[in-house]
């Protein structure tokens, strides 16, 4: 359960949850319910994970733009949650929005792209 001494920035996780809090990690120990945030990233580990920056970089370098829209989604969001803006990944994955693939896209990538879509103004 939440806990104010211990956390500084208060982030809902699963066991926040009013019927979920008197489970136990053993019972859900194959999910990762990290948070309600609809796409999430770790961006308290970029000291380990290299963070946004990392894979926009390493998105630059492949040129590889026709990712599928749930990861375009993805990648977007965690963007807008940075504040990182970069022009030409939103020029690029425009240009190849029409032959991505739109397998196993759920409503979450759809709020995703649209919230960073919204913050990138």
């Amino acid at each position: 359960m939440w806990q104010p001494k211990y956390r500084t920035v208060w982030k809902a996780s699963y066991y926040d949850d009013v019927v979920r809090r008197w489970d136990t990690k053993l019972n859900v120990s194959k999910r990762n319910y990290k948070t309600h945030d609809p796409l999430f990233f770790d961006h308290d580990q970029e000291h380990l994970n290299g963070g946004v920056d990392l894979i926009i970089e390493a998105l630059h370098d492949r040129a590889n733009y026709g990712m599928p829209i749930k990861n375009i989604a993805h990648l977007l969001y965690n963007m807008s949650i940075k504040e990182v803006y970069d022009p030409l990944v939103y020029e690029k994955f425009e240009n190849h929005i029409r032959v991505a693939d739109r397998t196993n896209v759920t409503a979450r990538h759809a709020y995703g792209a649209l919230c960073a879509y919204f913050r990138s103004n």
